[in-house]
């Protein structure tokens, strides 16, 4: 049975996946290579499903206002760069930004043993390939 302070900590996550989907969402949209512009929303469609795998039994809508952020930031970021390299610089970030928060909760003690399994399952997800596996040719790997 999970606590309180497990609970916040898998809410956290919950919106921090559905925010990275947003992100690819946003990415596939902007992308002009079609290839690339498929690779981002396979991502966002892993992404969801992450975050309602985690947020089972939670009410209402993963996400915060991270989402909008992260919008406005590729929309600026896309005066000055190509929309395919905007594109994979934001699923790069976001990625990072969903690891460091994974981590972060990893190095709290009072995480019980079920939602550090959690933590790490998603980790692996990530950071394994199963969410970058379908990458076109010439997109680089994602790196940590």
């Amino acid at each position: 049975m999970l606590d309180r302070h497990d609970a916040s900590a898998l809410v956290a996550l919950s919106d921090a996946l559905a925010d990275a989907a947003s992100v690819h969402r946003s990415a596939a949209r902007v992308a002009d290579d079609p290839a690339l512009a498929e690779t981002m929303a396979r991502r966002e469609q892993k992404l969801d499903r992450l975050a309602i795998e985690v947020r089972q039994g939670r009410d209402g809508e993963p996400g915060s206002m991270l989402r909008v952020i992260d919008q406005v930031k590729l929309a600026v970021d896309r005066l000055w760069d190509d929309d395919d390299a905007c594109a994979d610089t934001a699923s790069r970030e976001s990625k990072r930004g969903l690891l460091k928060l994974i981590d972060d909760h990893l190095l709290d003690p009072e995480l019980s043993d079920a939602a550090r399994r959690i933590f790490l399952d998603v980790r692996d997800r990530i950071a394994g390939g199963e969410l970058h596996a379908t990458a076109p040719a010439g997109l680089r790997p994602l790196a940590t």
